[in-house]
């Protein structure tokens, strides 16, 4: 009796969620503490001001390096119902996380550099016949 091993396992939860090195890259991320200086905060007519340093803002960069703004023009849309008509549109390999934004904007992070280029480059995107307008997010 021969063993078929060349079958591709099924990845589980936990691997999708913290990454695993069997199946492509992995999704650990570095653990980031704020080091004395990293953070200043000020008072400038009674309003408090905070100053982040260089080091600070490299990261935050670099771990929104995959991330994009979407509005749905002309059309006002409750946050599941995005996510759910977002997740069959653009089929995403890997999971996303959308993040509800002032004025019907959304922030959406991608953990997989082809699914955030596809979505990017794709399109135009049309959701309840209205434009979904798609945009990198930058500092």
């Amino acid at each position: 009796m021969q063993v078929d091993n060349s079958k591709e396992q099924k990845m589980s939860w936990k691997d999708k969620l913290v990454g695993n090195a069997s199946h492509g890259k992995s999704q650990i991320r570095e653990e980031f503490r704020l080091l004395e200086g990293d953070a200043k905060v000020k008072t400038v007519d009674r309003i408090p001001s905070l100053t982040f340093s260089k080091r600070v803002h490299k990261h935050i960069e670099r771990d929104m390096a995959k991330a994009m703004i979407i509005r749905l023009m002309g059309r006002r849309i409750a946050f599941h119902t995005l996510l759910g008509k977002i997740q069959s549109l653009w089929q995403p390999k890997n999971l996303i996380q959308l993040m509800d934004l002032e004025k019907d904007y959304y922030l959406v992070k991608f953990q997989d550099d082809e699914d955030y280029a596809t979505t990017l480059m794709g399109g135009p995107w049309i959701n309840f016949e209205q434009y979904l307008v798609v945009q990198p997010w930058s500092p």
